[in-house]
């Protein structure tokens, strides 16, 4: 029986700086920066705090075959995307600005709050006249 060679990982050029991009091994070529404002700290820190979030959930269990880490990936991007509230977006979903339902949504609220306040008007002064 043959002896299995063993596997080999391409090395950055040593003597480039280590994060440099035309060095990489698995792109050859300088890739231009298509997602984000490049540069700008909000930005990059939003997607930062994105990737801490899935950390967070991910890392609280064991998986034992990848299919079940991509389901917990996957029903956390769901999650992120259709059921929480970001306080960036004037506490809407992701899923409710990208389809352009932002303005309904909102005015919805408002019909709502004013709805709520007529009703707190009213409580108080019957519990006012009753007294």
């Amino acid at each position: 029986m043959p002896t299995p060679t063993p596997i080999t990982y391409p090395l950055l050029h040593p003597e480039k700086k280590p994060y440099d991009p035309s060095t990489s091994a698995y792109w050859p070529h300088y890739t231009e920066h298509t997602r984000g404002a490049p540069y700008l700290l909000m930005t990059q820190g939003k997607i930062e705090r994105y990737h801490h979030s899935i950390k967070n959930i991910v890392k609280l269990q064991n998986y034992y075959s990848p299919w079940e880490l991509e389901r917990e990936i996957a029903s956390f991007v769901e999650f992120y995307n259709h059921q929480r509230y970001h306080g960036s977006l004037d506490n809407l979903t992701a899923a409710d600005v990208y389809f352009g339902r932002k303005k309904e949504v909102l005015n919805k609220r408002d019909e709502i709050k004013i709805q709520t306040l007529r009703q707190r008007r009213l409580h108080n002064l019957q519990v006012q006249v009753s007294v």
